[in-house]
This record gives structure tokens, sequence and C-alpha cells, in this order.
């Protein structure tokens, strides 16, 4: 076994088989992932917040082949650590002639939480560029980061910070491995706790395989620490995890990849492909045309889409909206 698996843990029964059976398949490796992290220098909460500090010391992640199949969990020190196995060790495939090791992660809360521990992983150990499309419109970071996704060997994050600078999601390419990040709370429009008891009431998920309790309060110090320290620190958590704590663990990842699985099932005719809850609601709704008005304040004609709006129009010399307003 590679020396790259010393500290990576195979959990529920998974094994260092299932896992190289999985990246080695030539395909985009979809993961199911979530992350702990500690916190330190948390004398200073009601100082200074924004010198309190945290750092991640697990990254989990589930997966499955094909539905219905067994879903396996493993559990690596960090998302660096898990990178450079994925770089060293997955299977490549092509996609608009570009051939690259593919994975795409789906993480529930990640916009707004894990997503910003894994990016700064990514700038910190990959000396990787970041553009943001969506708070500089410049033709020349488009044109920069379009380029890049045509094949350019840098290291770079395209993030999308559409809601401020709380949320982060991103996609990019580093050191030849091309990553998606999807947020599965916005899927869902609720919290994994919940998700487990509807999995369980369809018989899609056993009592144990439910979300657990965590000691947050274990994993974390009042006294700052160097970034050195930190990392000391990280591992030594790690190594530590108590198997209570392996299965809240292995469990939110599971559960991740139960939702995907069985989508359509737990949420009635909607498709797990829709970025969004209101997507999803959108298309089954609209059914037809006046439907459609009635959701979405707007109508089709041809190819066509327009937005009605009453105050545009007269009867009997009367502005529509006036009348509509009585």
């Amino acid at each position: 076994m590679d020396e790259l698996f010393t500290h990576v843990r195979f959990l529920d029964g998974t094994t260092y088989d299932d896992f190289m059976r999985y990246i080695k398949r030539k395909r985009v490796h979809e993961f199911d992932a979530d992350i702990e992290t500690f916190k330190y220098n948390t004398c200073m909460q009601n100082i200074r917040p924004t010198l309190m500090k945290s750092r991640m010391f697990s990254f989990c992640v589930s997966f499955y082949e094909k539905e219905g199949e067994p879903i396996y969990t493993v559990l690596f020190p960090s998302f660096s650590y898990f990178l450079r196995v994925i770089r060293k060790h997955a299977s490549s495939s092509v996609s608009n002639r570009i051939r690259r090791k593919r994975i795409k992660l789906n993480i529930q809360n990640g916009n707004k939480f894990d997503n910003h521990f894994i990016a700064k992983e990514i700038y910190d150990n990959f000396h990787a560029k970041a553009y943001n499309l969506d708070s500089d419109k410049s033709r020349l970071t488009v044109r920069t980061a379009r380029k890049n996704r045509l094949g350019s060997e840098e290291n770079y994050l395209i993030e999308n910070r559409v809601k401020g600078m709380s949320h982060c999601s991103f996609e990019g390419v580093i050191d030849g491995v091309e990553i998606t990040t999807v947020d599965t709370l916005l899927k869902i429009g609720c919290s994994l706790d919940t998700v487990g008891k509807m999995l369980l009431a369809a018989g899609l998920a056993t009592e144990d395989q439910l979300k657990t309790t965590f000691d947050y309060e274990k994993f974390q110090f009042d006294h700052d620490l160097t970034d050195e320290q930190a990392l000391i620190q990280a591992m030594k958590f790690y190594e530590e995890l108590t198997e209570k704590e392996l299965i809240y663990i292995q469990n939110d990842t599971i559960l991740l990849s139960l939702l995907r699985m069985h989508f359509d099932k737990v949420f009635k005719g909607f498709k797990y492909s829709k970025k969004t809850k209101t997507q999803n609601i959108i298309e089954a709704y609209t059914v037809n045309e006046l439907a459609r008005y009635q959701i979405l304040g707007k109508v089709k004609h041809g190819k066509n889409t327009y937005n009605l709006n009453y105050s545009e129009y007269q009867v009997d010399n009367e502005n529509f909206a006036d009348i509509v307003q009585r």
C-alpha cells in the first residue's frame, strides 16, 4: 500500500480495494463529503471575535458505484491529504477534449462553512490563483478564467460569492484535478438530521445511520497557536478520534450518499441534478402556461418568455394595476 495511505482510515467496513476500485474508473468521481474543525484562540470571542481561529482536522467522503449498491466511507486528515491521493491514484476522464482527473464534492451547507476551509487549504498548499466572476466582471478576468478552463496548467479556483463573502462555492483545477463543489442544502432546504428521519421513515436508512451527537467543546482551545502548532494539533485530534466520534463523522456523509441515491423517493418528483429546491418546485408545478404565470409572473410566446407588468396596460383609459389593487 502506498505510504500516502498511512493516515487514511477506512470506515464502516470499507476497504482499500473498495476505494481504489472506485477512483480507478474513468469517470467523474463523485463524493459526499464533510469536514470537522477545531477552534483556538477562543479567549478573544468577547473581545475581538475576528482573532478567533479554526482549522480542519478531518475530511470524510462517502460514495457508491451504482444505486442500491453498498455505500463506502473513507476518512482523511485533511482535504489536502485527500487531494494528493486523488492526484496520484485516480483515473482521468475526457471532457471537451481535455483529459483530467475529475472530482465532484456534495457538501451540506458547504457554501457557508466547509468550502471556506477547503479553499483556504488549496490556496495555502497548492498556490492556486483566485478568480471571482461575480464581483469582477471585467473582460480580462472573464477571458483569463475561460482560458484556464480550456486547459491552462495553472492552479486556479473560480469562486462564486453571489450572496456575499460569507457564501463560497467554487470550481477549479489543481495539479490536473478538476474540482466542483455542490451545496446540498440548496437542494433540500432542511437539516441533515431531518433528512435522516425522512430516509428512515421511507425505509431507506437504518437507525444506526442517523445523525448522532458530537462534543465540539472538546475540540477548542482558549489560547492561540502558531500555524505549525495548529497543524500538529489537527493530526493529534485526527489520530485520537474515538469510535463514537467516528460514527458521528461517517454517518453525516453516509446520509448524504443515501440522499443522493434516493433523492426522487424522498422528494417526490424532484431531481437531484437541479441546483436548488426552487428549480425543482418550478419544474414540478409549471405544468401549463397558466401555472407558469401564477408561479413566475411570466408567459411564453413562441421561443420567448415575457414578464407581465400590470402597470403597462390600460383598460377603459385606466391603469390595469390600479384596477387589480382595488
